[in-house]
């Protein structure tokens, strides 16, 4: 978001003359313009996702900023990036406002916003890819329960302003503030759905297995992991059958022959819906056993990836990650670069979402300046 639109007005009132009580006097009163209007404003700008938005007004700017103990001005993200610009609080701010965040969201996305600028997450990078990088963002804890992030039945879909508006921030924060536009500086050849938003929270009450952010951190700290992916791809096994079969099914899925991780090692995401969580636990797995299984299972062969010819693997890949039998190569480096966690509601169905291949999952705490443990949403409340 360039300096002179923030600092432009962009509410202006406009004149409107009314008739009281059926009487000859006038009044004249100051209204917002059409919504409408503002619209076509912020497309004209190339200051939009293509959807309408909230006018950032200073009203509501300050608003969503009385969630943050930091100062408007601090820098969250500076790297390159076409506009040569920095993401600060304030400028977040006005696309959580846009976006149609709540302010109580505020303190969530900036946790994520600061994850995207570690070097591992390489967000200068993506947006100059061919591959549809979209922004996946996940919630583990308290406050991304307290705030109603949807981590249950249809978590993945429409119909939740939490997941729908903290993720849709994000990319509005990469249009308007980084100036990562699609069709002119956003590489992507087709692009995704996903990148408007793919934003939601780990089913912490009904999990069979420690949540993530407790794996992480502990019970009291909310966190947030975000990756650079596909758009999510579904994994039916109606047959309800071992945990070996459906851990298989979601193997199969979680890479091919067309896909960037069949060439670099990368992340992977792992959702597993309820029903398959609950059989694969009463099976004895822990989640370092599914990340031990999807290493092994989900693999190429050197022969058939080099028959695929999209890249010469043996540029790409240290030998260390060939297997000794028949030289398999797995789709992550490690175990640990596959992320489980478990959504959704009750159905035959998990979701995996493959990486792009140079950005790696990047993990933080939602916390407080100086690093305390945030118990409410509150306490980010500026005096």
């Amino acid at each position: 978001m360039n300096a002179e639109l923030i600092s432009e007005r962009l509410v202006v009132g406009k004149e409107k003359q009314i008739d009281l009580d059926q009487r000859s006097q006038k009044v004249r009163t100051l209204v917002e313009p059409d919504a409408e209007e503002i619209y076509e404003y912020f497309i004209e700008k190339g200051l939009s996702d293509g959807l309408p938005i909230i006018p950032p007004t200073e009203e509501r700017v300050e608003r969503m900023l009385r969630y943050s103990l930091k100062d408007p001005g601090e820098i969250l993200i500076q790297i390159p990036n076409p506009r040569g610009a920095p993401i600060t609080v304030e400028k977040l701010a006005i696309s959580a406002v846009m976006a149609g965040c709540k302010p109580e969201y505020f303190p969530l996305l900036v946790a994520a916003i600061e994850a995207m600028g570690e070097p591992e997450f390489h967000l200068s990078e993506l947006h100059a890819a061919t591959f549809p990088c979209s922004i996946t963002i996940v919630f583990s804890g308290p406050l991304a329960d307290e705030v109603g992030i949807r981590s249950d039945s249809g978590c993945l879909g429409p119909g939740f302003r939490a997941n729908a508006t903290i993720g849709r921030a994000v990319r509005l924060a990469m249009i308007c503030i980084l100036g990562i536009i699609p069709g002119i500086t956003d590489g992507a050849t087709l692009g995704s759905p996903a990148k408007y938003s793919f934003c939601f929270a780990e089913n912490v009450k009904q999990s069979p297995w420690q949540p993530l952010h407790v794996d992480l951190y502990d019970s009291a700290t909310t966190s947030v992991t975000v990756l650079c992916t596909e758009g999510p791809q579904n994994v039916v096994d109606h047959r309800h059958g071992t945990a070996e079969d459906i851990l298989r099914a979601i193997a199969i899925a979680s890479t091919s022959l067309a896909a960037n991780n069949a060439y670099w090692p990368c992340s992977l995401l792992v959702a597993l819906g309820l029903d398959h969580a609950r059989i694969v636990a009463a099976s004895g797995f822990t989640k370092d056993d599914i990340k031990w299984f999807i290493y092994e299972n989900a693999r190429n062969s050197l022969d058939d990836i080099k028959r695929g010819g999209i890249v010469e693997i043996e540029l790409n890949r240290p030998k260390s990650h060939y297997s000794s039998q028949g030289e398999m190569m797995p789709c992550v480096r490690n175990p640990e670069d596959v992320l489980v966690v478990t959504a959704g509601g009750s159905g035959p169905m998990s979701m995996i979402a493959r990486p792009w291949g140079l950005s790696f999952a990047v993990h933080r705490p939602v916390v407080l300046k100086g690093g305390n443990i945030a118990y409410r949403i509150a306490d980010f409340l500026r005096e």
